[in-house]
């Protein structure tokens, strides 16, 4: 398994549309929380915004709303982007400007979908 990521990563195909230093803006399309009691809350939609940071090799969020102040580290980066955090449960994929958020926690977890554009 390690050789065929390695291998990816060193073809052609890994020429990533996700860059170092990209700033995305997304509009919600679904937020919710289901409780371990299968307890089920929908939640209005968001607009939120996040820079793909080098240095901190992380995604990292701005100052409101659901995802405020959040930074996830980035696990993998080719033509999308995986970041996860296990310390909160977190995993985000985004490709083809659609994210997909998950956050697992002891009594619940949050599903967000979004449509996102990278600001030129």
């Amino acid at each position: 398994m390690r050789l065929f990521l390695f291998l990816i990563l060193l073809s052609p195909l890994a020429q990533a549309d996700v860059e170092w230093g990209d700033t995305y803006f997304c509009n919600m399309t679904h937020l919710s929380k289901v409780t371990i009691e299968g307890q089920h809350e929908q939640f209005n939609n968001q607009k939120f915004k996040f820079q793909v940071n080098e240095e901190k090799n992380a995604l990292t969020f701005g100052n409101a709303g659901f995802f405020k102040d959040l930074e996830i580290p980035i696990f993998a980066k080719l033509r999308s982007v995986l970041a996860t955090s296990p310390k909160g449960g977190i995993t985000l994929h985004l490709t083809d400007n659609k994210l997909i958020f998950t956050q697992n926690g002891l009594s619940h977890a949050f599903t967000v979908t979004a449509d996102c554009d990278k600001f030129e």
